[in-house]
């Protein structure tokens, strides 16, 4: 905390924008004093979560402190809108570089033609345990690898269940990537069956990569795929989620045509657009710059 209030007041910036719950914690304390736009990102759906303390915290220091809310999908929009009413929200959808990643160059040829891919973290949110116990059931008639791209406190856990299916050989953990489209590019297709998400960059980028997808059947992921554009599976259904796999594998025409449509979504979340989107937002609250308290937050003394 101590750290975070030094760095902005030495920097003493125009607009403060915080990323996730705890940071919207501690930067919306840390800004109250000195009264400096505070901006919340939101990224998912905080409604799905279950840390019903920490969010109700944030909702109460952000609806005293915060000048604006940027969410990146309609779920999010709408928990601020009837969270905090009297506050401006704004619907900023994330930024692809999709010319980029369509022309990023595609790694060597891997020992089998079949292959999926995971980017993410690997927290339990995100259901990677799912995916792997999927694809032991796929690997069982076919020769395929699966490909793990993030970091998080899952990893351990995860290593050990493709120890316990006998899969290791055929599961690549490969950390923290700072460039994955080439891998993207070259999978058979991209997985992410989630509890909870906003719109995120890991189905986006795929999206742009032309790889087909398959996405966990819940409200944020159906609000920004195209009808008939990826295959959707029950969230921790193991066996469909195998044969969402097997399908694309099987039907490598259907799954082109599933992609093309895809990258049909990207033309809202353009750099460009999301960057004028960005800038005009921050515009709008520098030149309202809503009087802040200057009382201490809920819960904290001075």
């Amino acid at each position: 905390m101590a750290d975070v209030v030094a760095l902005i007041r030495k920097v003493r910036p125009d607009v403060v924008q915080t990323w996730s719950v705890a940071m919207d914690v501690i930067g919306g304390v840390a800004v109250a004093p000195l009264r400096i736009p505070w901006l919340v990102r939101e990224s998912t759906w905080p409604a799905a979560w279950d840390r019903p303390k920490l969010e109700t915290l944030r909702v109460r220091i952000a609806r005293q402190f915060a000048s604006g809310v940027l969410a990146n999908s309609r779920a999010g929009l709408g928990y601020w809108r009837s969270r905090a009413p009297e506050m401006p929200v704004a619907l900023l959808p994330n930024g692809v570089p999709a010319r980029w990643i369509w022309a990023a160059a595609i790694p060597r040829r891997p020992v089998t033609d079949a292959t999926g891919m995971f980017v993410g973290r690997l927290d339990a949110v995100k259901n990677v345990d799912v995916i792997i116990a999927a694809a032991a059931q796929v690997i069982r008639n076919r020769d395929f690898r699966l490909t793990i791209c993030g970091e998080g406190l899952e990893r351990d856990n995860l290593k050990s269940l493709a120890v316990r299916l006998g899969i290791e050989s055929h599961v690549h953990f490969m950390g923290h990537q700072h460039r994955v489209w080439g891998h993207l590019r070259r999978a058979s297709f991209s997985i992410l069956v989630s509890d909870v998400e906003g719109v995120p960059n890991a189905a986006l980028e795929a999206f742009a990569a032309g790889t087909p997808v398959v996405l966990s059947d819940i409200p944020a992921h159906r609000d920004f795929a195209p009808p008939g554009s990826v295959l959707f599976v029950g969230v921790d259904d193991v066996e469909g989620t195998a044969r969402a796999m097997t399908q694309v594998l099987d039907d490598p025409e259907g799954a082109t045509e599933r992609a093309t449509r895809a990258r049909s979504a990207l033309t809202a979340h353009s750099i460009e657009a999301a960057g004028d989107a960005l800038e005009n937002f921050y515009l709008e609250v520098l030149e309202r710059r809503r009087p802040v308290p200057t009382a201490s937050p809920p819960g904290w003394s001075a």
